[in-house]
């Protein structure tokens, strides 16, 4: 949105953020009694005695909703709406402007095309709050934003992926050896398949695993999880993961081990937003393919093309506004199968399926109309052998409820 509009976010921080939330609840805390030895006099007599906890504490269960709780007050105070997408909060402006916000936890993302309106939403924020304000934003989420002359805007975590190998492959070479970039050339073994029947009889074998591995499952695929807004050809692997965190077997763990090597011989690139879509790599390949007519942004794509994919959950991106993947019932939204589709030539994790539109972001704009062009085998938008991609040029029934691509 930051990059259609022609504009940069600026960051506010929370200073010890669960201490400025009021609690909610009655909950008492006691403080154990060898802490004497290291308090002011003052606050000695407190140890050991029950206390009325009067605001939210680190750690504490609810601590997060309460905090987020009051955030949403204030935001809603100051005019703003939330939309479809999950933590964005926006407000329209005369003259078709906007003023942005990302809420995460402790920390906020602004943007506005117009400075006086961000301004004034700064000085409000800070007086309902203790905040840091950066007028420019550089890092979130473990992400490195940066704004080129064009306006193009890219998030990079390649120093986050390279510490993440770090972390649970200390032993291991950062360089590459010659035969691991084809050992390693997808996120997972293309003959690997998991499967909910992957599991460990009890937490003892987990814990037998985790020696042996030397990194816990829960903790590593947490960490992964933080890359899984950039690394797209990870995020199947990443999801596949995210699903089995309760008692995994030595698949899982074989197949996180092969998905850390994977990264340190393919770290993360930056994943670049356009400010005109037309001078994007992907307008570039519709052209040379002949396709110069189709619009080439993204707003959704779905990388869970292979068999061994259950009918729950999905790994797939924005599954909201022209497409629910899956779904059987959408009556404003088209629905696709996807799962069907072929694996990618790549492997693991490479997107099988491919929507254009508008522009990225098509919930926030509310932009996204009932119906759409479908064509398909377009195999110039991915490195798979078949592929969807819908442009505003002729309409399908939206009633359709499921086309299988294969």
């Amino acid at each position: 949105m930051c990059a259609k509009f022609g504009i940069f976010p600026s960051q506010a921080d929370y200073v010890m953020a669960y201490f400025q939330v009021n609690m909610k609840e009655r909950v008492f805390v006691q403080l154990p009694r060898y802490w004497t030895a290291h308090m002011p006099d003052d606050l000695k007599p407190y140890c050991s005695l029950p206390l009325l906890l009067m605001k939210a504490l680190y750690r504490y269960t609810f601590s997060g909703k309460f905090l987020c709780e009051e955030q949403e007050e204030f935001l809603i105070s100051f005019g703003m709406q939330s939309t479809p997408m999950p933590a964005l909060w926006r407000m329209h402006l005369p003259g078709s402007g906007v003023l942005m916000v990302l809420q995460y936890s402790d920390n906020f993302l602004i943007a506005s095309t117009a400075a006086t309106i961000k301004n004034k939403f700064k000085t409000a924020l800070s007086t309902r709050f203790e905040i840091e304000w950066k007028p420019h934003a550089d890092w979130f989420l473990q992400a490195r934003i940066r704004q080129d002359a064009n306006g193009n805007i890219s998030l990079d975590q390649h120093r986050y992926a390279k510490s993440v190998v770090g972390q649970y492959l200390p032993n291991a070479s950062p360089t590459p050896s010659p035969t691991d970039p084809r050992k390693f050339a997808s996120p997972l073994p293309t003959n690997m398949v998991l499967a909910k029947a992957n599991s460990s009889n009890t937490k003892n074998d987990v814990v037998d695993l985790e020696t042996e591995y030397e990194f816990q499952f829960i903790e590593a695929v947490g960490s992964l999880n933080f890359l899984s807004g950039t690394a797209y050809e990870e995020l199947f692997a990443i999801r596949k993961a995210c699903k089995h965190m309760h008692l995994p077997d030595r698949l899982y763990f074989q197949a996180l081990l092969h998905l850390l090597h994977q990264l340190r011989c393919y770290s993360p690139q930056a994943l670049t937003y356009y400010r005109n879509v037309t001078k994007s790599p992907l307008a570039t390949m519709l052209q040379e393919a002949g396709h110069a007519a189709v619009d080439p942004s993204f707003v959704w794509f779905c990388d869970s093309s292979l068999g061994n994919c259950d009918d729950s959950r999905s790994t797939s991106i924005i599954e909201e506004g022209m497409i629910v993947a899956k779904a059987r019932e959408a009556p404003t939204a088209i629905s696709l199968d996807l799962s069907s589709m072929a694996q990618s030539k790549r492997g693991f994790g490479n997107p099988s399926g491919v929507v254009g539109k508008s522009h990225i972001c098509s919930n926030a704009d509310e932009t996204v109309p009932r119906s759409a062009t479908v064509s398909f085998a377009l195999d110039s938008l991915s490195d798979g052998v078949s592929s969807v991609q819908f442009t505003p040029s002729s309409t399908i029934s939206p009633q359709v409820e499921s086309c299988s691509l294969g």
